[in-house]
């Protein structure tokens, strides 16, 4: 398992061409083609952005599961990187129907919509509930999870433990972003993901 943070708790060594594989540094020049459009978008550092980035170009998954979408600049990274790839699809869940942080109509996701509607047609989006409404309906053989949600416990570990039977055996990915949030001051009861 991966988990998305600028402080990695465990990653597994991918070896390509006999030499260490760094996600964040693989095919930045994808991310690059459209970082300045989604950079106001994402909570993601920099370096999370190309990593995310990176490890879609690396596994050219066919099946991602996003969960917690928000505005959508986490989804814009995941279908820019797999816009060449014909069989990969981006499903992303959102517990709200509205972006969260705002006082707004907006609904989540809004930056694809926006910004990018060329990826409309490899992106299917679920709002305005949790991800155990539409587990079923998502189906199984999922590659890559990207687990981006409240963090609270217990949900988001629910969240994942609702999702696990439906990842594609010996052959999945999960990263899960924010794993240094329950160590800054006021966030402690985000402990989920560490």
């Amino acid at each position: 398992m991966l988990y998305l943070q600028k402080f990695i708790v465990r990653t597994v060594d991918t070896v390509k061409n006999n030499a260490p594989v760094k996600f964040e540094e693989y095919e930045r020049e994808r991310l690059d083609e459209i970082y300045s459009r989604i950079d106001r978008y994402s909570a993601m550092s920099k370096n999370e952005r190309y990593f995310l980035n990176g490890i879609i170009r690396y596994f050219k998954p066919r099946k991602i599961l996003e969960v917690g979408t928000a505005r959508g600049g986490g989804s814009a990274i995941i279908l820019n990187a797999i816009k060449d790839l014909p069989d990969s699809q981006l499903i992303s869940t959102d517990y709200c129907e509205k972006y969260y942080m705002l006082d707004t109509d907006k609904p989540s996701g809004y930056v694809i919509g926006e910004q990018f509607p060329q990826f409309m047609d490899k992106w299917t989006l679920y709002a305005g509930g949790d991800i155990s409404r539409y587990i079923e309906k998502i189906g199984d053989n999922i590659d890559v999870l990207v687990l981006d949600t409240a963090h609270i416990h217990p949900w988001e570990t629910l969240n994942f433990l609702c999702i696990l039977p439906f990842m594609k055996v010996n052959a999945s990915w999960c990263v899960l972003h924010d794993v240094s949030l329950p160590y800054v001051s006021g966030r402690e009861e985000c402990l989920a993901c560490r």
